[in-house]
């Protein structure tokens, strides 16, 4: 089993991960590549679309809405984001007023809901885990935000440390403690040749792989745990993507490092 995936960093619409063929049912992600004074026209169909800008700045609008000059953004180190969303069956453009990365978060669903703006300023930002475990969090759509099934944010890792530690899953229906989520994590550094390391694994170990991820690299988890690690030097981003039966961080950690959050706890009482 291979869920790992490469984006090329071609012109125009890429699909990354998830869509047809995928160990996922409900999740897709693409990249949106465009030079100044270039436009895309799609239309959403049966699937909510979550549009983080990434770099550059453009205008999106379509039937009811105009979100004119959003982004500003000189990478994803270079502040926090901007992105849209669109409900289903709804036409749209994305023009390009400066070079522009786009990641296109899709997911299925049969809600009709309202096209929404998260800028900047709506993006809330905190700190998760402690110690070689810590890392900057950005919530950009999350329970806040009127959608449907679409969760989504990123992650800044320093260098060497964890992400989704200590691990965690959330294939299992077992409401409030736990509930039925597909995830992406797609990956930059701050430098070229940055790297990382992902596992997925399962208890049973019928999943049981880990990959060196790189620049542009995207790793689909339908099921299982999965950790992350950075190699030290080399700052980690990580835009994560959900889409499950219930919006929010319905999750169960690995029982066997479960005493890792008692003690994540205790560490943080101490430093106040």
């Amino acid at each position: 089993m291979n869920l790992l995936r490469k984006y090329e960093g071609k012109p125009g619409y890429s699909t990354v991960a998830g869509g047809k063929g995928s160990t996922l049912k409900l999740l897709e992600l693409g990249i949106l590549n465009l030079k100044t004074g270039e436009s895309f026209d799609d239309e959403t169909g049966e699937r909510e679309l979550g549009a983080i800008i990434l770099q550059g700045t453009c205008s999106i609008s379509g039937s009811g809405f105009e979100y004119a000059n959003i982004g500003k953004r000189r990478g994803v180190f270079g502040g926090r984001a901007f992105a849209a969303y669109i409900p289903i069956h709804t036409k749209f453009r994305v023009s390009c007023l400066e070079n522009c990365e786009i990641a296109l978060c899709h997911a299925n669903t049969n809600e009709a809901m309202q096209p929404v703006l998260v800028k900047d300023s709506d993006v809330i930002t905190g700190e998760g885990g402690v110690l070689n475990w810590r890392r900057e969090v950005h919530s950009i759509i999350d329970e806040r935000i009127n959608v449907s099934k679409l969760c989504i944010g990123e992650a800044f890792n320093y260098p060497g440390n964890w992400s989704s530690f200590p691990p965690h899953k959330h294939d299992v229906s077992d409401l409030p403690v736990e509930g039925v989520m597909e995830e992406i994590y797609f990956f930059r550094f701050n430098m070229e040749q940055g790297f990382g390391y992902q596992a997925v694994y399962t208890d049973d170990k019928s999943i049981d792989e880990i990959y060196r991820v790189e620049n542009n690299h995207a790793v689909e988890i339908a099921r299982g745990y999965h950790p992350y690690v950075g190699a030290p030097g080399y700052y980690g981003y990580l835009l994560w993507i959900m889409a499950g039966e219930k919006r929010g961080f319905y999750r169960r950690t690995e029982p066997k490092h479960a005493w890792i959050d008692a003690s994540e706890v205790l560490v943080k009482k101490n430093m106040r």
